[in-house]
């Protein structure tokens, strides 16, 4: 049985001043990250974001 990983998109944006950070997690779902960990005999589960709260001000 093949180990399983859950892959779950982590914010990446917050407190980010570069534009485009918070694309990381979609990036790696549409590379195909969950095929290569297939490919290698891993099991891999692909979950939505996380959600965080929001930053109070």
């Amino acid at each position: 049985m093949p180990a399983a990983l859950q892959l779950i998109g982590a914010p990446t944006d917050v407190g980010a001043s570069t534009r485009g950070a918070g694309m990381g997690p979609d990036a790696l779902r549409v590379a195909g990250l969950a095929e290569a960990l297939a490919a290698q005999g891993l099991a891999a589960v692909s979950y939505t974001h996380l959600t965080l709260p929001t930053k109070r001000t």
